[in-house]
């Protein structure tokens, strides 16, 4: 709204109020002055808020932006009493039993006033609504609906909304039309920021993703329904006409039905708000055929039936919910354009081990496997793995990294879905549906490579090329011709290892595709008759000027031998019939020097057709299975030096899952398979290591594969999680963690005693976030600031002696203070050390943490030594902070037992002095000691050694 409407709108309130209620009220009152008891049902939910939480809550920009939009868009929602308690009770549920889930040990961490479910914008809202009032909930569950969008779209609906509400207001006004005051001053306040919007929005999904996880079998039955059903919400694409009205619907409908009044509806907006509120009434679902779903939700009484009548519509060629809507505020410049958001039955996040099937259907529709080939497939793909990767062993100084790494992948993909097939069909479909995750090309030596099924082995002649014998070759043309029966009677026959001798002579042998019936064998005095193949080779002979052709021999019985081909090139060759005509035959399929099928030129099908014109049949997934369970292949050279975008692709793939494993959630976007994985920047780099090394270079490089930096970690992290392609030098060493949607993802060595801290970085998600809207990055001040020494303090100091009892003599001293520069949403996070409130200093604990000088002691053998007995040389203890800002020199004993906070915070503070080595600090070696410990089996090899006891 302009300026001018904005003054229009103040002069209007003025003339209209009488002057001593104006100056009260002042028109430009802060909304966050007013605050309302939350109701009953809300009460749970705001005692399971972390602090800061509950915080902003009740008194922060949320509790601004809530109290705004409630005053703003009050009157235009009706009253919904049943949903707002029931709602309450439904958030305090899910929060109760997220809170039970996640680990409580965090909340001591440094990520404390952090950590929990971010209900932020429902305890906002629940606080500024009167008990008969419920705009400002309202508003929280139409941020929830709007979820359903991206989210710069939903931001971008919400500033729309917000404009033409204000615009709306003030034409009502200018139009004489009678207003309660506190809608009026609303609509004249100071604009609500974008920036608040975004907050509002992120808040609301964070709370979504939470409650996702809690409720998934729910979920899960609703979005199975969304697969058979295809409904559209609204028809204008108008934003706030459409948005209001799906708003107001989705209330009116859910209030019905928690009054027990059946519902029937064509619109999509009431499935899309069960699914965001987490509200599930039993469903009526009248389609092809009518499907009762008993969802048992205990919140609705008996006649709370939903019904949904899912005509499929000529605008919704999808199934699910979807939802179009021109944005005007989407782009800084532009025309307004028309975006589509959608609900469908897909899920949004995924684990390692989902993800891994994903990719495996994205694999089946790039190779065009169709879905009565898909079990065959796969179980040829694990077979194939198997088989390689119990080759590879042998191979080590010759195989690079990347075909290796590959199907390992592809072995474990494969395994997974068939140990759970259930749910493995349903992610091979989502699979199918984002082929592009794996390019069909890939430009490598400035050659383009083609991805080609089953890494090219379909073949034909590849296939045959890689048996290690002749008689597999002939046993697998025997095979196929079994399923080619239009090769029946019309005289094919097998040619095998075609070749020229050393004077240019061709020669080869020949089989049959089809057994005859005319052959005899001999058992004892008996004869007997039956079906079996027929072998010609060629032969040598002492005296070969007596043949006027090639030597070739049809062995008919045991001392008869008949001439029967001729004319012998590599394109084909003639056979001489039995009633002595000739024919030419010629290559049907296969490969025309190992081994192939022949069939006569001329010959035509019933139709006319001729057989040569015929598309040949390609090799099943199947008959690899079959060759490699005979063990008649010999492949794994083949794949040494492979170049294809598979093959690269799952290398990637498997190489990433080196940082989530020791992340199981659902943390893995399915956005992120919408896009090749091998254009991204972190991948190239990687895919290019795994190239230049073979498997015993790359097990030498990293023992353990999940010993990867951190910062490469974070780059694939920041991927999958969130969708920002890093580069590992786009990454601050420092770099603490990761906020994105409901997860903190930090450093395991941030959440552990010292001591214990793994050798291998690994990254560990907290249920929780910084509150900041979208992907947040967040990294150690890299110059901490600590107090100066105070000089005086020397006339007091008072440094005794270690007793040696394990005492805390520090406390939780660790905690984090605040961010700065928020800027591209990569901040920095002020990590202070403090004592009974007292500031002791900064420290950057992800450095710190990485100094040379820290050492872990392990724990004492079968010494035979009294454990609790005094040290061999004097020690002194020190047992609060302010003493260790000057270490005294010699060996040194901070006694901090049993709080792994402060022994994490003390190394932290003591790495940095070290490497400071300012203010008269001298420290060689820091020292984690264990719970026990034989202070005569320490050996003192540094004169100045601090002991973390």
């Amino acid at each position: 709204m302009s300026n001018g409407a904005i003054g229009r709108l103040q002069a209007a309130l003025a003339s209209a109020t009488n002057e001593v209620t104006v100056a009260a009220a002042n028109i430009n009152f802060d909304f966050s002055l007013v605050k309302y008891e939350a109701p009953k049902e809300y009460q749970q939910l705001g005692s399971l808020l972390s602090s800061r939480r509950k915080e902003e809550a009740e008194t922060g920009n949320s509790h601004i932006t809530a109290r705004r939009l409630a005053a703003l868009f009050e009157g235009v929602c009706p009253p919904t009493p049943k949903l707002v308690a029931a709602y309450g009770e439904r958030v305090s549920e899910i929060s109760r039993s997220a809170t039970d889930n996640s680990s409580k040990d965090f909340s001591s961490s440094v990520f404390g006033t952090y950590v929990g479910v971010d209900a932020t914008s429902i305890w906002a809202a629940a606080t500024s609504s009167q008990d008969k009032k419920c705009a400002a909930i309202h508003v929280h569950l139409l941020a929830c609906i709007l979820a359903i969008w991206e989210p710069p779209e939903a931001t971008s609906i919400w500033v729309e909304l917000v404009k033409e509400r204000r615009r709306t207001i003030a034409q009502q006004l200018e139009d004489g039309t009678t207003l309660p005051f506190s809608l009026a001053a609303a609509a004249a306040q100071q604009e609500i920021t974008r920036a608040q919007m975004a907050q509002w929005d992120s808040s609301a999904r964070s709370w979504i993703q939470t409650a996702d996880s809690v409720m998934l079998k729910n979920q899960t039955q609703l979005k199975l329904i969304l697969k058979n059903i295809a409904l559209p919400i609204g028809k204008s694409v108008n934003v706030y006409s459409s948005v209001i009205e799906a708003w107001t619907s989705a209330l009116t409908i859910m209030e019905r039905l928690l009054s027990g009044i059946p519902q029937e509806v064509q619109d999509g907006v009431a499935v899309l708000s069960l699914s965001s509120w987490h509200l599930y009434p039993d469903l009526h679902v009248f389609g092809t055929k009518t499907v009762e779903v008993h969802m048992g939700d205990r919140l609705f009484p008996p006649g709370g039936i939903l019904s949904l009548g899912c005509s499929p519509s000529v605008t919704t060629p999808v199934s699910g919910i979807s939802w179009s809507l021109s944005l005007g505020h989407l782009r800084h410049y532009g025309h307004p354009i028309i975006k589509q958001a959608s609900l469908r039955d897909d899920p949004s996040r995924l684990t390692i081990y989902e993800f891994s099937q994903v990719v495996l259907g994205c694999l089946l529709q790039l190779w065009n496997i169709s879905e009565d080939m898909q079990m065959s497939t796969i179980k040829s793909i694990h077979r194939l793995s198997q088989y390689i990767l119990k080759k590879y062993p042998t191979l080590l100084d010759q195989v690079s990294y990347e075909p290796y790494a590959a199907f390992r992948f592809l072995m474990n993909a494969s395994n997974y879905y068939m140990e759970d097939m259930g749910l493995g069909g349903r992610l091979l479909e989502l699979g199918r549906s984002r082929p592009c995750f794996i390019p069909a090309t890939e430009k490598y030596d400035g050659m383009e490579r083609r991805a080609k099924p089953f890494f090219g082995l379909t073949e034909p002649t590849v296939f045959l090329q890689h048996f290690n014998n002749t008689d597999g070759r002939i046993d697998y043309l025997r095979r196929l011709g079994g399923r080619w029966n239009i090769l029946e009677n019309r005289l094919p026959i097998i040619r095998f290892d075609f070749h020229y001798t050393t004077s240019s002579r061709a020669e080869a042998s020949f089989a049959t595709l089809f057994p005859t019936s005319d052959c005899h064998d001999t058992d004892g005095q008996s004869m007997r008759q039956h079906l079996c193949h027929e072998r010609w080779i060629t032969s040598s002979l002492p005296n070969p000027a007596s043949l006027s052709g090639p030597g070739m021999r049809e062995l008919v019985s045991r001392n008869e031998d008949v001439d029967i081909f001729s004319d012998i090139t590599s394109l084909g060759f003639v056979r001489k019939m039995p009633d002595n005509t000739k024919i030419r035959y010629t290559l049907f399929y296969g490969d025309n020097k190992r081994a192939g099928i022949f069939i006569p030129e001329t010959e035509t099908d019933d139709a006319g057709t001729r057989l040569t014109t015929l598309p040949s049949p390609k090799v099943d997934p199947e008959d690899i299975s079959w060759a490699l369970e005979y063990e008649i292949l010999d492949i794994e050279h083949k794949f040494s030096c492979m170049v294809d975008p598979v093959m690269s692709t799952f290398a990637l793939v498997d190489f990433s899952f080196a940082a989530f494993e020791t992340l199981p959630e659902r943390l893995i976007r399915t956005e992120t398979l919408r896009q090749p994985l091998l254009k991204l920047t972190w991948a190239r780099k990687s895919q290019d290591l795994m190239r230049i090394h073979t498997i015993k270079q790359w097990s030498n490089m990293w023992t353990r594969r999940k010993s990867l930096p951190i910062v490469d970690q974070l780059s694939i992290i920041s991927y999958f999680a969130g969708r920002w392609d890093f580069g590992a030098g786009d990454i601050a060493s420092n770099t603490m963690g990761i906020s994105v949607g409901d997860s903190l993802i930090v450093p395991s060595q941030l959440l552990n005693d010292p001591l214990l801290s793994p050798s291998c970085p690994s990254f560990i998600r907290i249920l929780g976030n910084i509150g900041q809207p979208g992907f947040t990055m967040f990294s150690s001040v890299k110059s901490p600031m600590v107090p100066p020494v105070d000089d005086s303090r020397w006339r007091v100091k008072n440094t005794p002696k270690f007793d040696r009892k394990p005492e805390d003599g520090l406390g939780d001293q660790l905690g984090e203070q605040g961010n700065q520069d928020s800027q591209c949403k990569k901040m920095e996070a002020l990590i202070s050390i403090r004592e009974k409130g007292k500031w002791i200093g900064d420290v950057d604990i992800i450095m710190a943490l990485q100094s040379p000088k820290i050492y872990h002691l392990g724990s004492p053998g079968a010494c035979g030594h009294d454990i609790g007995g005094p040290p061999d040389l004097p020690m002194v203890s020190i047992e609060c902070w302010e003493d260790l800002y000057v270490i005294p020199p010699g060996l040194v004993v901070v006694r901090a037992h049993g709080n792994w906070v402060a022994r994490l915070a003390v190394t932290s503070f003591l790495a940095q002095q070290a490497q400071a080595q300012g203010q008269g600090n001298i420290i060689d070696r820091i020292t984690i000691c264990p719970p026990n410990i034989c202070w005569k089996c320490v050996r003192y090899e540094c004169r100045n050694n601090i002991f973390i006891y």
